[in-house]
């Protein structure tokens, strides 16, 4: 989570609620975290019961993309899995208990996610509510500047993309010129090095 102080008086808030903060649980301990607790989960029961209906069945798909989703029925799966019946002598019996199996998992895998999102908003408030010390701090300076840099890193990674599409597509039109391999492998090693970078910033910089 990101706190970005926007102004002088933002930060100088923001040092004073720290120390208040610190007072406050030396005095009274965790008695904040337990009233928290209380108004978070159970007299926002219902929002909460939402965010989290929300956002387990997208990480579960998102883990299980390969091999299936929520979302698909048995016709679905026997429809994209005849090639491999055809082609491997897999029966349809063999494919209908294959799927009810795959089907299981990932209901229990949902089960289990819908277990990991609550548990991540609880660290989430709890570290706004509790903890605010250990939350990333930046300044709204920083944070446009970071923004413009991946803007610029994202504008560079398009352009080698786009320069390593045109070189495989003179190569697929017999029209390369020489040096071809060389000029590809240097597209082809941007592209992989900016991508890297983007990521490292994306992960550094959230959101």
């Amino acid at each position: 989570m990101k706190i970005i102080l926007e102004n002088e008086l933002e930060k100088w808030a923001w040092e004073i609620m720290l120390e208040a903060h610190q007072k406050w649980e030396k005095n009274h301990g965790d008695c904040l975290r337990r009233q928290m607790d209380w108004y978070f989960f159970d007299l926002f029961h219902d929002e909460v019961k939402e965010m989290i209906e929300s956002e387990a069945p997208k990480r579960v798909n998102e883990k299980w993309k390969h091999i299936i989703s929520l979302d698909t029925t048995l016709d679905e799966y026997l429809a994209e899995c005849q090639e491999e019946c055809e082609n491997d002598g897999v029966t349809r019996q063999e494919l209908i208990e294959e799927y009810e199996h795959l089907r299981g998992k990932i209901l229990w895998a949902l089960e289990e996610e819908k277990v990991a999102v609550k548990e991540d908003l609880r660290r989430l408030y709890s570290s706004f509510f509790n903890a605010p010390e250990s939350l990333t701090v930046i300044s709204a300076s920083s944070q446009n500047k970071e923004d413009q840099k991946r803007a610029l890193l994202r504008k560079y990674y398009e352009m080698a993309c786009h320069n390593l599409l045109c070189c495989s597509k003179n190569y697929a039109m017999d029209q390369a010129k020489e040096g071809f391999e060389a000029d590809w492998k240097q597209y082809q090693v941007e592209c992989e090095l900016l991508q890297e970078m983007l990521t490292e910033e994306t992960n550094r910089w959230p959101g």
